[in-house]
């Protein structure tokens, strides 16, 4: 049986807490994350994270804290779950005039790395956990969306790019020096 729980305007990520008990939804125009009584189905409370049309968006748990990623504040909320606050705001702003845009999350399975997706400067940032301290990026193609790490032994880290591989050298594509390969209308793409 669905039951319905009124949330912020325009819910966007969820998440559930490891234990099963409650959810939580990230609202993209109000700037907030609801947190829902699973059993009850109903509101146990909102948090704000951004502000309005801060636009929180992906959200992963891990342990007793849960991060959400705030795409137009260039930050990740880190949010208590216990006392159901933000704890703490990590930045990921990039040089002036280029908003990073977190919109993907995903915590190392050893519990040891947060990975951001940054949409908007084309890079993951790595966090070490729990100390939050920022380690650096991961360069990735144009424009990543998500991101996810695997576990075992050789753990390995997967991305996506909404918009491809950007621009570059096309070793398949046209020479601008001769003009009989400029038509590339019956050559498959590089990509």
């Amino acid at each position: 049986r669905a039951r319905y729980v009124k949330t912020g305007r325009y819910p966007y990520g969820a998440a559930i807490t490891a234990d099963g008990r409650r959810g939580l939804v990230s609202n993209e125009t109000d700037g907030t994350v609801t947190v829902v009584d699973l059993a009850r189905a109903r509101k146990v409370k909102t948090i704000a994270v951004g502000g309005h049309l801060a636009h929180p968006e992906r959200i992963v748990t891990s342990g007793r804290r849960a991060y959400v990623a705030v795409a137009d504040r260039d930050a990740v909320a880190v949010l208590d779950l216990r006392r159901l606050r933000v704890v703490r705001s990590l930045s990921v702003m990039e040089a002036a005039g280029v908003g990073a845009n977190p919109n993907g999350l995903a915590v190392s399975h050893d519990g040891r790395r947060l990975f951001v997706s940054e949409g908007g400067a084309d890079t993951l940032s790595v966090f070490a956990l729990p100390s939050l301290k920022h380690l650096g990026h991961v360069p990735t193609a144009r424009y990543p969306t998500d991101v996810q790490t695997t576990g075992g032994a050789h753990p390995k880290l997967l991305w996506l790019a909404a918009k491809g591989l950007g621009t570059g050298p096309n070793p398949n594509g046209p020479n601008p020096f001769n003009s009989a390969t400029l038509d590339q209308t019956d050559t498959p793409t590089q990509f």
